[in-house]
């Protein structure tokens, strides 16, 4: 289900985003390791990769992009409100060749958060609990909104969404 909007426009909630589609100019470079490419590359040469018919999955990458905003709030429970074993956060990230919806991992917002999902929770009774912890997570997402630099970055399967693994 990667949806890759192509352009070097930034991604903006009216942007349409349409299925991953190969753009011909790949600048890729396979390491032996399956699905590993070396150095930084682009969005779009990461689509190209994906979209070959002998691609193995999962595709791990390194991209220089910018993270445009945010597409939906920090995941740290479920429907029922127990708390979910790893964090995540869905965002628009762009590098000048293509924008897409990634999501980011645990690891990645874990150093902001300071805390398991579970003690975030717990955190977050009483006023006084859930004003810091919506303070944290505001200053989370603005570092977040306003990330430009190096992400490494994995496809784990064609259907799935980007998963950025670390920032810097």
């Amino acid at each position: 289900r990667l949806a890759i909007a192509a352009g070097s426009a930034p991604a903006s909630p009216g942007v349409k985003t349409e299925p991953l589609q190969p753009t011909g100019r790949s600048c890729l470079q396979r390491t032996s390791a399956p699905g590993g490419i070396t150095g930084v590359t682009y969005l779009s040469a990461l689509a190209d990769l994906a979209a070959a018919p002998d691609a193995v999955f999962p595709i791990h990458a390194k991209v220089h992009g910018s993270v445009m905003g945010l597409k939906g709030r920090l995941q740290f429970q479920n429907t029922t409100g127990a708390p979910l074993e790893q964090y995540s956060l869905a965002v628009e990230v762009e590098d000048g060749t293509l924008a897409t919806t990634a999501m980011l991992t645990h690891d990645v917002l874990m150093p902001f958060l300071g805390m398991s999902p579970g003690a975030l929770q717990q955190a977050s009774r009483g006023p006084e609990g859930l004003a810091r912890v919506r303070a944290c997570i505001t200053q989370q997402q603005r570092f977040l909104a306003t990330y430009t630099g190096v992400m490494t970055v994995t496809l784990p399967s064609p259907s799935a969404d980007l998963a950025v693994l670390h920032l810097g």
